[in-house]
């Protein structure tokens, strides 16, 4: 027969019980709460990082209309700005996924970074060799003609007008005649270079020894020496090259007995 001690005592384990599933009630809604607090912020900066993602498109499409040659630094600048937030938005993007997965959510793909990076690339190409342009133009016309290495002018006047005629051609498909504009001049201007590059060839070719120098000068009709005051614009403006088959006929026996 039970006392009026253990009634006591069921009575205390009874409110006791709810207590427990009292405090596991607020703690499962508190927790609740929290999950939906972290999804919620986790959501908002996805979608801002989204949002940013799409701003950057907005950046590269300015590039359309880009044809000032003069502003090639300031070109080039902002596309190494925009290459340097592709590579952070890699890190953001992985950063992201990883808390997707840890929340149970379906993670994103974020196929838009690989959109970005190509719709980027023939602007950076374009504009790096505008830059490229520029400089070798001046060393070939203007430096030093004997420091010229014949070989590495010829590949890289090649090269440049190979991309400046692929570049030209994916702009004009595209119907972008601005950066298509900028890409046929300076088509143009290694065209216009290239027809000199056969004096390079001849001229600084390194079998080249006094008594031919003395052959050249006399074909010509001035003397000329390998100095550094020597530039290929001053042969051009010279008129030189209407001696090129003599010239290069001197430079091919030097190499003969050179090798």
């Amino acid at each position: 027969q039970m006392k009026q001690d253990d009634y006591v005592k069921i009575n205390e384990t009874a409110k006791w019980m709810q207590s427990i599933d009292k405090t596991a009630a607020a703690k499962e809604e508190a927790l609740r709460n929290s999950r939906n607090g972290i999804e919620g912020d986790f959501g908002d900066r996805r979608q801002k990082f989204l949002e940013e993602l799409q701003g950057y498109q907005a950046m590269i499409d300015k590039f359309k209309t880009a044809r000032d040659k003069r502003g090639v630094d300031d070109h080039i600048e902002r596309i190494d700005t925009l290459k340097e937030k592709f590579e952070q938005a890699r890190i953001t993007s992985e950063d992201i996924v990883k808390k997707e997965e840890l929340l149970g959510w379906e993670p994103t793909e974020f196929e838009i970074l690989d959109v970005l990076e190509e719709a980027l690339d023939p602007y950076d190409k374009l504009w790096n060799l505008v830059s490229d342009f520029n400089k070798n133009h001046h060393a070939w016309y203007k430096g030093p003609l004997f420091h010229l290495v014949p070989d590495k002018v010829e590949n890289e006047c090649r090269d440049m007008v190979r991309l400046a005629f692929k570049l030209a051609g994916q702009f004009e498909s595209e119907n972008l005649p601005d950066p298509a504009s900028v890409a046929n001049v300076v088509k143009q201007g290694l065209d216009a270079f290239k027809v000199n590059v056969p004096l390079v060839l001849a001229f600084c070719n390194p079998g080249l020894k006094a008594r031919h120098w003395e052959e050249i000068s006399g074909k010509i009709g001035f003397t000329i020496q390998p100095d550094n005051s020597f530039t290929l614009s001053r042969l051009v403006d010279m008129e030189v090259g209407k001696f090129l088959d003599d010239l290069s006929d001197i430079s091919d026996s030097a190499t003969k007995e050179y090798g």
